[in-house]
């Protein structure tokens, strides 16, 4: 198994699961003379665009709010941009093949929900409890063998992730009218700000915290609809 780690790679070209966070140099291919590149080693080059969810236009978004039915998944359209509020559940690696693989059963019912491919840094505060500092998506791809069955087991109704997922995955949402919702790469600190709660967190020490399973209150969550 291989890792995901940046740091652990000496060089790296378009690394698409994380932010766009990186310094730049010039090397001379005769010489071997590293020159500093001022383009993103100087902070007055690099434009903050972070914003509020409430300052971007979602005008014409449609709503959901979880748990949903199959007939609120039947009124959405590939293309659709959607606002999401109500509960949904962290799920990475680890759970997908423990609830598959290993039989692992869920302490909770998350039938209606949505699973979500990400694995936050969570932080308390002083009265202990936990909020999200940064919550992005992660690749969903790493989750197809795993899946088709995770919705059959489950009952969820909608899988929020990046980079869409493979035909098993198409297959199993046609057939229990479930939904693949694609969040934003690189948009961890914005998507924190939309989790207005986080109302327990299963398997913490067993998994450890990105792998865990955590139960988000959210609030207009911004999504599109890109497997339907």
């Amino acid at each position: 198994v291989s890792h995901r780690l940046p740091a652990c790679f000496f060089v790296t070209v378009v690394y698409n699961c994380w932010a766009l966070r990186r310094a730049e140099i010039i090397i001379d291919l005769e010489s071997g003379k590293v020159q500093k590149s001022e383009k993103y080693n100087n902070p007055k080059n690099i434009t903050n665009t972070t914003k509020n969810i409430q300052e971007l236009d979602f005008s014409n978004a449609k709503k959901l709010h979880f748990p949903i039915t199959s007939e609120d998944v039947k009124k959405l359209e590939f293309g659709d941009i959607v606002l999401l509020s109500g509960k949904i559940y962290t799920g990475r690696d680890t759970l997908h093949h423990a609830v598959v693989e290993e039989k692992l059963e869920l302490p909770i019912d998350i039938s209606g929900s949505a699973i979500y491919h990400c694995g936050p840094i969570m932080k308390q505060n002083e009265n202990g409890e936990w909020y999200a500092y940064s919550a992005g998506p992660t690749t969903s791809i790493r989750e197809e063998p795993y899946q088709a069955d995770f919705i059959e087991k489950t009952g969820i109704k909608a899988v929020i992730g990046k980079g869409n997922m493979g035909d098993k995955t198409l297959a199993a949402l046609r057939k229990n009218n479930a939904v693949y919702l694609h969040a934003i790469g690189g948009a961890a600190t914005i998507y924190a700000k939309s989790i207005t709660k986080v109302s327990s967190v299963h398997f913490l020490e067993k998994f450890g915290m990105p792998e865990a399973m955590w139960e988000l209150e959210i609030a207009d969550f911004p999504v599109r609809v890109s497997m339907i």
